[in-house]
């Protein structure tokens, strides 16, 4: 909070104004923040190209990031909230590995951007994931980059997709299902794959 604060002084004292942040965008389905997110993408003359840094992203959105190094095993990756009425902050666990950390951006910024607040946690949470992975690929992108849906689907190409978008294999491969390149069967094998490579780790 105090960080938050700080920045917030130091912003008023150099007279420098504020971007406004995106007006919320009601969404109660995970269609619903698909479609957000394509909307966003739009207005942020985004495309479907790679994000090549989320953090820039936010702050050039109006909202404030601030990172921390906690430890390892700390049970927490981010969080998000307001300072006063309309300035949004965004707190994340930096002591993750890159891709995880960009999802982390991307998850608490859809906590921001979508009204949802009158869901039960656990779907505010699947929105918040769908709208994450959405923006960090797009529906377009996954379509180009997979052709299609897929009988066949290997670690090593979702690798190199990880590389190119900064999304991991694991959600790589939830996002090709949510989107139903790949049936259940499939979608279960590439997991067992990657818990039997240590990947999910």
């Amino acid at each position: 909070t105090s960080i938050a604060e700080d920045f917030l002084w130091l912003e008023e004292a150099l007279l420098i104004t504020p971007v406004s942040f995106p007006d919320r965008v009601k969404a109660v389905t995970v269609a619903e923040a698909e479609k957000a997110s394509r909307k966003l993408r739009e207005n942020l003359k985004l495309g479907i190209a790679p994000i090549e840094s989320l953090v820039r992203l936010l702050e050039s959105s109006g909202a404030v990031v601030i990172t921390g190094h906690l430890a390892e095993d700390a049970p927490f990756d981010g969080l998000a909230g307001w300072a006063g009425a309309s300035r949004p902050v965004i707190y994340i666990n930096s002591n993750r590995s890159t891709d995880r950390t960009r999802y982390n951006l991307a998850h608490e910024f859809g906590h921001l951007y979508l009204d949802c607040d009158d869901l039960p946690e656990k779907e505010r949470e699947n929105i918040a994931h769908r709208f994450a992975a959405a923006l960090i690929v797009p529906r377009e992108a996954v379509e180009h980059e997979l052709g299609g849906p897929r009988r066949n689907l290997s670690l090593d190409e979702l690798g190199l997709l990880k590389r190119k978008y900064g999304l991991s294999v694991q959600a790589w491969i939830r996002r090709a299902y949510d989107l139903e390149l790949i049936n259940n069967h499939l979608y279960r094998n590439l997991y067992v794959e990657l818990s039997t490579r240590g990947w999910r780790k």
